[in-house]
């Protein structure tokens, strides 16, 4: 692994993921108690008789509804899975559920809130044909049409986009992660909230304008909504929005990077721009590892990016470690069946098959050589190094290869008269069901 991951990030990623848990293990439960008593209050305050008559009132109600499922899909499961109840991580289909009761609840949760605003800018519109549509029937109507678009549009995706990775229930490859990203930006964390903000403004305007005897009660509604939309936008909005644009970009930065410097004919100015491009690279995995996974998809693909630059300086040690970091994780995600994970995985394991010729190369046995010792140790060397390369087929279904190079390891293992390969001949005898 790079200095980043083992000396600087080790103890950052410990530290992190303590911090993880102990929040996971003390706040979703109180956040829980409170969400639920601030929704049961919102249920009894806008079913009372002076509210319940008011159009805007029906798009509250249906956002404390929605905040309700929001709020239990969200904040359960992270406590359960610290004492390994978590039911989402043993069943594809709960796994798939809980995100998109989650993701709708919350995107329907921000539209009321939306039309919310909408429609105290239409009640406090001096315009009365604009007032018109503030109107309790035309409520009803549009949230029927609200909760069926919501419902069948933006994260019906999660039900193919998630699934148990790893024993982890998120999506299944980088695609589906940035189509996710990108309906939560366009749909929950960026457009509503923008639109929210316009016509919060635009009513505060028109009550202003507004007469003495008919601004109480809307003033009240202005005033809660204005809270509600800045605090979704301080403590939701931007930092979402900030944290998606991020890791989305540092996919795609890393190597787009690579594939530029491929161009640059001076090789000075190619090391000069690969190392630079290194360091800013190690830096965003730096800051990815405090979100994600060491064994993420991502992950394994930022090594491999890494890889490449070292590769073109050339610093061909540098490469060959970081290409057998970016290997480790894809076959730890190939064995969970990862998909889309065989053209990653391609140049990694041609570096493994180099190394392995090249390991071939150093342990070549003269036929000088006299000293036995010396000559079984090579032996046992040249055979393990085929029995590594073989457990790498094993793990991405290439039985046939699998079988030949625990062939030749268990010959070299004949050769030295060691008797202890009954290990390899059951590993061989496994290979061969899958060869039948």
């Amino acid at each position: 692994m790079t200095n980043v991951s083992t000396t600087t990030l080790s103890p950052l990623i410990s530290q992190l993921n303590s911090i993880n848990s102990d929040f996971n293990r003390y706040i979703p439960i109180p956040l829980l108690v409170l969400g639920t008593l601030g929704n049961i209050f919102n249920l009894i305050m806008f079913r009372q008789k002076a509210l319940r008559v008011l159009s805007c009132s029906i798009y509250f109600l249906s956002s404390t509804v929605c905040n309700f499922f929001a709020l239990y899909s969200g904040l359960i499961t992270p406590f359960l899975s610290l004492y390994g109840l978590d039911p989402t991580v043993y069943s594809a289909a709960l796994c798939k559920i809980r995100y998109y009761i989650r993701y709708t609840s919350i995107t329907l949760s921000s539209w009321f809130t939306l039309l919310a605003c909408i429609d105290r800018f239409m009640s406090t519109s001096q315009n009365a044909n604009v007032r018109h549509y503030s109107r309790l029937p035309i409520a009803y109507r549009v949230t029927l049409i609200t909760v069926l678009v919501g419902m069948t549009g933006p994260f019906t995706q999660t039900f193919y986009c998630y699934d148990l990775i790893n024993k982890s229930c998120t999506t299944r490859d980088t695609p589906c992660k940035l189509l996710n990203d990108i309906m939560l930006l366009s749909c929950l964390s960026f457009v509503p909230q923008i639109t929210m903000v316009v016509f919060t403004f635009l009513t505060i305007r028109n009550v202003r304008k507004m007469r003495m005897s008919t601004r109480r009660y809307d003033v009240k509604l202005v005033k809660m909504l204005q809270v509600q939309v800045i605090v979704m936008v301080i403590f939701y909005s931007i930092p979402v929005t900030a944290q998606k644009l991020y890791a989305d970009s540092t996919v795609y930065v890393t190597g787009n990077s690579v594939y530029k410097i491929y161009f640059i004919e001076n090789g000075d100015k190619r090391e000069e721009i690969c190392l630079m491009t290194i360091k800013y690279i190690e830096l965003c995995l730096e800051l990815l590892l405090k979100y994600r996974s060491s064994n993420d998809f991502i992950t394994g693909n930022i090594f491999q990016a890494l890889a490449q630059l070292y590769k073109l300086i050339p610093r061909y040690d540098d490469a060959l470690n970081n290409y057998d970091e970016a290997l480790e994780i894809y076959l730890q995600q190939a064995a969970s069946c990862h998909h889309g994970i065989e053209m990653s995985i391609t140049e990694p394991l041609k570096y493994q098959v180099i190394k392995h010729e090249y390991k071939l190369k150093l342990l070549a046995i003269e036929p000088t050589m006299n000293d036995e010792g010396e000559i079984n140790l090579k032996k046992k060397q040249i055979a393990d190094s085929h029995i590594e390369l073989a457990d790498i087929y094993i793990k991405l279904q290439q039985h046939d290869l699998a079988f030949e190079h625990l062939t030749i390891a268990i010959n070299f293992y004949k050769e030295t008269k060691n008797s202890n390969y009954e290990a390899i001949e059951e590993k061989m005898k496994i290979v061969q069901t899958f060869l039948q």
